[in-house]
């Protein structure tokens, strides 16, 4: 029953040893992994560590909570990285109105900015939108670019659906088990071949393992187990769909 990972962040100094965080994750099945960078030095690491592992990919992009150090030299950075053939992703990329942690004009004008690059050079992009749905389906809209995926989805069925219509991925995280999530009715609504699972680890650490340890790739099966749940199939049936929706997204 291989299992796909497609978004994890290895190269945090959460994993002391990346390498062992993927040996853990091919002992339990995980068989593919996409590591994603966050600034300039973290997508160069994560590009470096990819390249060590058959199983591993990576994206890479400025995120938006890096917006407001977001340069034009960073996108010359990002193309040439993109050369790399373990490179499969622009991003992540997007806006983020939840945290602020970056202005929300230097997140837009980023955000644009990685939408072009994505588009000129034919890749899809992974998307971090959180409190912007609106405002990011705009700027979607504004590029006609929609290959991507809606990263670590926390939205409402609606945005879902018309994302998935225009041609995009949705990807749930550790939250769809957690309990009172709505998440479960937005996976049961989409379209299964438009679905893909993720750690975002160290983040979002699923339950049973939630508040006691970090997040890692070996832990995606309880995601993906949530999934079959809610998709009422067999585990080894969600993991089929979900690993070939990844492999068909990220052209692997």
């Amino acid at each position: 029953m291989p299992l796909f990972d497609t978004h994890c962040h290895l190269t945090d100094k959460a994993f002391a040893n990346p390498d062992e965080a993927i040996q853990r994750a091919g002992d339990a099945g995980v068989e593919l992994m996409t590591t994603v960078g966050l600034d300039r030095d973290d997508c160069r690491r994560a590009v470096e560590l990819a390249e060590k592992h058959d199983g591993v990919f990576a994206a890479v992009g400025i995120h938006p909570h890096e917006a407001d150090r977001f340069q034009d030299s960073d996108l010359d950075l990002l193309r040439r990285l993109a050369k790399n053939p373990k490179v499969r992703a622009i991003g992540e990329t997007g806006l983020d109105f939840f945290r602020n942690y970056a202005d929300s004009a230097n997140q837009r004008r980023a955000f644009h900015a990685h939408i072009e690059l994505a588009k000129g050079l034919a890749l899809p992009m992974v998307l971090h939108i959180r409190d912007a749905y609106p405002e990011a389906m705009a700027v979607l809209k504004e590029h006609g670019w929609y290959q991507g995926v809606m990263h670590c989805y926390s939205g409402d069925k609606a945005f879902a659906l018309e994302a998935v219509r225009l041609g995009f991925y949705v990807a749930f995280s550790g939250s769809l088990t957690y309990g009172g999530s709505r998440l479960p009715d937005v996976a049961r609504a989409l379209p299964i071949e438009r679905i893909l699972v993720e750690t975002d680890a160290p983040y979002l650490t699923p339950v049973p393992y939630r508040g006691k340890m970090k997040n890692e790739p070996a832990l995606v099966k309880h995601t993906l187990a949530v999934l079959a749940r809610a998709r009422g199939i067999e585990m080894a049936e969600a993991a089929r769909i979900t690993t070939e929706n990844g492999r068909r997204f990220f052209r692997i």
